[in-house]
């Protein structure tokens, strides 16, 4: 634990949503919160170097291992922009915010690619009605297209199995893999 490195807590709050831009970033945002909330000791249910980040950690090139060192010596935001700029492969700022439009414009339902294993992933992890997670679960969209769900009826458990790969976070989402894909009403 570095008491140097200060940061949200993510064991009360959400980090930074992967589509709010830091420095042209997509993503960046996010995962500077993860690895500072990592590298002070209260990173909770989140994970850094986790699929997500690695999508910004490919594009520039750059390994998870040389960021979090960046974070630890207590990096500002700025700071890691300059560094990702400095770091990897160069990209021009039309290039950056192109990927960043990919990035936020894609969900896994909507790539083809993915939508089969999105869909099966869903199909086994909404709890059943028997589980007394949920009685009812309706599919719906946020403005920004991403694929949600919510549940509503019986009661709520943390200690109600779900698959391995699924989980609620204390505040009543439920979290596939490092991304929040469901609320519990």
């Amino acid at each position: 634990m570095n008491t140097k490195v200060i940061g949200k807590d993510l064991t009360k709050e959400a980090p930074r949503s992967p589509r709010i831009r830091v420095g042209g970033y997509a993503i960046l945002g996010r995962t500077i919160d993860k690895c500072r909330a990592l590298v002070a000791g209260n990173i909770g249910e989140y994970h850094f170097d986790c699929p997500l980040d690695n999508m910004l950690f490919g594009f520039k090139g750059v390994k998870g291992d040389d960021f979090k060192a960046q974070i630890e010596n207590g990096a500002s935001d700025q700071e890691m922009v300059e560094w990702l700029n400095r770091n990897g492969e160069k990209k021009t700022p039309d290039e950056i915010k192109r990927w960043g439009d990919e990035v936020t414009a894609s969900n896994p339902y909507n790539d083809p690619e993915r939508r089969e294993w999105f869909v099966e992933q869903v199909r086994q992890s909404v709890p059943r009605p028997e589980s007394g997670v949920a009685s009812h679960c309706r599919f719906g969209k946020y403005g920004s297209g991403l694929s949600a769900a919510t549940f509503t009826g019986a009661a709520r458990s943390r200690d109600t199995e779900v698959p391995p790969t699924l989980r609620f976070n204390q505040r009543r989402r439920l979290i596939f893999g490092d991304s929040s894909i469901l609320t519990a009403a």
